[in-house]
Parts: structure tokens; sequence; C-alpha cells
């Protein structure tokens, strides 16, 4: 597992398996932002590895 630092968000995440929209840990690094390693969707239990960030919630 790798470690993180303390700029992580909840974000939703598109499970290429499943092909659902899902919540996942995000990590952003500058102005991108890239799925934490190591978690599972939780609809399919598949790896979220390969899965896209579609929506970062920001404040206006």
């Amino acid at each position: 597992m790798v470690a993180t630092q303390g700029n992580t968000q909840i974000a939703i995440v598109y499970c290429p398996i499943c092909t659902r929209y899902v919540e996942g840990s995000v990590r952003l690094e500058g102005r991108r932002a890239k799925v934490v390693p190591g978690q599972k969707c939780p609809r399919c239990a598949s790896s979220l590895d390969a899965a896209a960030v579609v929506q970062l919630p920001q404040a206006a």
C-alpha cells in the first residue's frame, strides 16, 4: 500500500467493470487527480486502479 499525504478527497469515479459511477478516494497532484491505488468498487468489488475521475467537488 502506498502511503498518502493529506491531499486526498472523495470524488465520483467511473468503474470500468460495472460501468457505474461510484465514490472513491483521489489524490490531488497539482492540477491532476488520480485514484488512490488499492481501492475496491463498492458495487462489483473490482479494483478501481483503472477508474477515471469524473467529478471532483470544489467550492465555487
